[in-house]
């Protein structure tokens, strides 16, 4: 018997925290090369799907919603509603803005007043640039213990390194939440 699972993923992270590179590296298998800063303006929300295979006492399908939300001002009042059903957060960190951690943890409230259980993962995106950052790595490391998310730094943006692993991890957490053995 096969088993399939389906669940919303929120991305939270502000327009230069690249969400959307890391959200395009995992759809893309890797294979988006062309890297664009360019922000699309939306209805403040992008949902794309994957699937993926993951191994529990039994081979589970677990086809991810991804929800990738602006951080915009306009779009402040509709985010909560677009929180409802989330079944995990992704928060992208952007380490050039002194301010990043502090809204990240503003997202995290915001978050948790919908949905108090929702498991987390915390990346920094980019961590390859860390050497010209605002905010100290310990800083980061810190704010992740305190939120029960797992820090994951990925590299490049111009490359997939890690950003499968921090998909399939996360998964797994999922599916020992939604099918425990």
């Amino acid at each position: 018997m096969e088993i399939r699972f389906s669940q919303k993923i929120c991305v939270l992270g502000e327009r230069s925290a690249r969400n959307k590179g890391l959200i395009r590296q995992y759809l893309s298998n890797g294979r988006y090369q062309r890297f664009d800063d360019r922000y699309l303006s939306t209805i403040g929300l992008k949902i794309s799907r994957k699937s993926m295979m993951v191994p529990s006492h039994k081979l589970v399908t677990l086809t991810m919603l991804i929800w990738d939300l602006a951080e915009d001002e306009e779009f402040r009042q509709v985010r909560r509603a677009y929180f409802r059903g989330a079944g995990a957060a992704i928060l992208v960190c952007d380490l050039n803005r002194r301010d990043a951690l502090i809204q990240l943890k503003n997202n995290v409230a915001e978050l948790r007043r919908i949905g108090p259980n929702i498991p987390l993962v915390f990346v920094v995106y980019e961590a390859d640039l860390m050497n010209h950052s605002q905010c100290a790595i310990d800083d980061v490391k810190k704010l992740a213990r305190e939120l029960n998310a797992p820090l994951n730094l990925i590299g490049s943006s111009m490359t997939n390194d890690d950003i499968d692993t921090l998909f399939y991890n996360l998964g797994k957490r999922l599916v020992a939440k939604l099918h425990p053995v």
